[in-house]
């Protein structure tokens, strides 16, 4: 598991930029980016952003939903 980011290194980032880094931190590893990948480095990585609200030691996956749709209609990802 990777050491997370001190939160107060992304507090001022958007969930979008989040994920992209996310994204980026997958791909320079060689590993494919899929949803439950992605789901589980974004919680590693910035863990108070991903946490379910009541119960912040489990990752919430459905902050992911909306944001990848914006990312995808920008063309920032594929897939």
């Amino acid at each position: 598991m990777k050491k997370p980011f001190d939160k107060e290194l992304y507090r001022n980032l958007g969930i979008n930029e989040l994920i992209l880094l996310g994204i980026y931190s997958i791909a320079s590893n060689g590993e494919q980016c899929t949803f439950e990948r992605l789901a589980k480095e974004s919680f590693d990585l910035f863990p108070e952003t991903f946490c379910l609200s009541q119960y912040p030691k489990w990752p919430d996956s459905r902050k992911l939903d909306r944001s990848l749709r914006t990312l995808r209609k920008r063309k920032l990802i594929i897939g």
